[in-house]
């Protein structure tokens, strides 16, 4: 795969990314190492491979705060009603 040093850094960022998605972490850094890119870009792609949050709690947490902040939501308390569904207690907190 032949990667055009020319193209802007976000393209230049997701090229490298998206080939070294799919590899076991230490593949990833020699692919990255051997890779023709600068060094910004290889920083940037290190950094969004290194994440170590799980992604889809993350999304959720982001989302729910930003309903929360937006809506003027209360948090869910113990008692509280949801149509027919009670709230007994919030599970992993």
């Amino acid at each position: 795969m032949v990667f055009s040093m020319n193209d802007d850094f976000g393209q230049q960022v997701k090229a490298l990314f998206n080939a070294c998605i799919e590899l076991q972490p230490a593949e990833q850094l020699n692919f990255i190492a051997a890779s023709q890119f600068n060094q910004d870009v290889k920083q940037k792609v290190m950094r969004l491979l290194d994440f170590s949050g799980d992604i889809d709690v993350e999304l959720s947490r982001l989302v729910a705060q930003t309903v929360k902040d937006t809506l003027d939501v209360e948090d869910l308390q113990s008692g509280h009603l949801i149509e027919q569904y009670r709230l007994d207690k919030k599970i992993g907190e």
